[in-house]
């Protein structure tokens, strides 16, 4: 039966076709690669709002009642990789299940245009929509990235400058801040350790000794989306293992949200 599709597709062509032309957002998710403020439009989505839409003796099962957010920019990816998202892959259709989420994200009443700081990685989070994170060493302050203490501003890099800031300083190499740093006894705070991982890792918590591990939470299967163990130095949120799902036949952790 063929009746799910045609009701969809009729559905979301009255809004969801002309709605997802969004100029000024669509230039800037192609030209994301340059120094300028990110555009993308994201929504906090209760998935009952999808039995909204559809006929009645439909029924979604599990994944009902379930809170995701999506941005524009991450569909379709995100619905292939998302094993909630599948049952309805399954149920109605790739093509139909993405027309459905572009109405939702786009006219939905959790519907958000979001602008990110140059550089900035997009997080959407059910409570925080337009949700980002800094690349390091830079710090969120409100809605920018800045380069917060002990790190300095030196010649457009933000580092940190031991001998001062001149024409030809250049921030402190890994290698030589972890030597300092274990002259010291190790990382006293979270942006001391940060500083010791490579960009996109974050610092999680770990059995073995310093008790801290750098990690990227946006690939890691047993830390996806954020640290399964909290890091010392503060609570950090929390991650899922994906390794520990069952009843599926393969798992990946991926990004824009990270999630299995």
């Amino acid at each position: 039966m063929r009746f799910i599709p045609t009701f969809v597709k009729a559905l979301a062509s009255a809004s969801v076709l002309s709605s997802v032309a969004l100029p000024a957002a669509g230039r800037a998710l192609v030209q994301h690669h340059e120094p300028r403020a990110l555009l993308d439009v994201c929504a906090a989505i209760d998935l009952n709002a999808i039995v909204n839409l559809l006929p009645l003796g439909i029924d979604l099962g599990a994944i009902a009642g379930l809170d995701i957010c999506l941005c524009l920019s991450a569909l379709p990816l995100s619905i292939t990789a998302d094993v909630h998202l599948q049952a309805l892959v399954n149920l109605l259709g790739l093509a139909d299940v993405n027309a459905l989420l572009n109405l939702l994200i786009n006219t939905g009443p959790g519907s958000k245009h979001c602008k990110y700081p140059p550089g900035a990685t997009p997080i959407c989070q059910t409570n925080d929509p337009c949700g980002f994170q800094c690349p390091f060493p830079l710090k969120k302050e409100g809605d920018q990235c800045v380069c917060a203490p002990p790190y300095s501003e030196c010649n457009g890099k933000c580092g940190l400058f031991p001998k001062g800031c001149g024409s030809s300083s250049v921030p402190r190499s890994k290698r030589d801040l972890k030597m300092l740093l274990s002259a010291r006894g190790g990382p006293t705070t979270l942006e001391e350790a940060l500083a010791t991982c490579k960009t996109g890792e974050s610092v999680c918590g770990s059995n073995a000794k310093p008790g801290w591990e750098c990690i990227n939470t946006q690939k890691n299967l047993e830390s996806c989306g954020g640290c399964a163990v909290p890091n010392p130095f503060e609570s950090a949120a929390p991650g899922v293992d994906c390794a520990t799902i069952r009843d599926v036949s393969s798992v990946q952790c991926t990004r824009a949200p990270a999630r299995c």
